[in-house]
């Protein structure tokens, strides 16, 4: 039996597609590259939810240009939206920016596409883990003794590690929200990349 046929035969059996998951060191290569993505649309976010708030006069030269208060709250909701919104969408059809270039596919327990709720659940689950390792980050620069930070960065090390001894090799947000992250072939990353 061919791969294909062997992967219609599971698909109709109900078992999930043959596509091997996703190796540890490609998922934390995409990450990096992930990071940088984020950083970029947080940056161009901030800058756009800037120009609107200095032209409707909310942010003053006298300032700094600044934004406070209220408006504040406007910027760090734009900046949650936006990231809310890239991610979901791109998860809806596989696929972020870096996860292309990795050949990585989000896809169901199924193998079929997640939906906006399970994409939405998997970015929530993912937020509750990387929110405080971030900010433990920022933390242990400038508290590199504190043990506080470190403890703050082991449930997301926790969580990823987890792929290592997890019998299908997923994160455990992956196994919570009911999705998987599998390594595409070769030949359909191109395939995909050009759709």
């Amino acid at each position: 039996m061919t791969v294909a046929s062997q992967a219609e035969a599971d698909a109709l059996r109900g078992h999930p597609p043959c596509l091997p998951s996703a190796p540890l060191w490609r998922r934390m290569a995409a990450m990096v590259y992930e990071s940088l993505l984020v950083a970029a649309l947080v940056l161009l976010t901030g800058l756009a939810v800037q120009l609107l708030a200095s032209l409707g006069g909310l942010a003053q030269p006298d300032s700094g240009w600044r934004l406070a208060g209220a408006n504040r709250l406007l910027l760090q909701a734009s900046i949650t939206v936006a990231i809310a919104l890239y991610f979901s969408l791109s998860w809806r059809r596989g696929q972020t920016l870096a996860m292309r270039a990795w050949r990585l596919r989000l896809e169901t327990t199924h193998g079929t596409l997640p939906s906006g709720r399970r994409a939405l659940l998997r970015l929530a689950l993912i937020a509750l883990l990387v929110v405080p390792a971030t900010v433990a980050s920022f933390w242990l620069i400038e508290h590199p003794r504190d043990w506080a930070g470190r403890v703050a960065l082991m449930p997301l090390a926790a969580a990823l590690l987890w792929s290592l001894i997890d019998r299908d090799r997923q994160a455990v947000f992956d196994r919570l929200a009911g999705t998987r992250l599998v390594l595409l072939p070769a030949a359909n990353a191109a395939r995909s990349a050009t759709s």
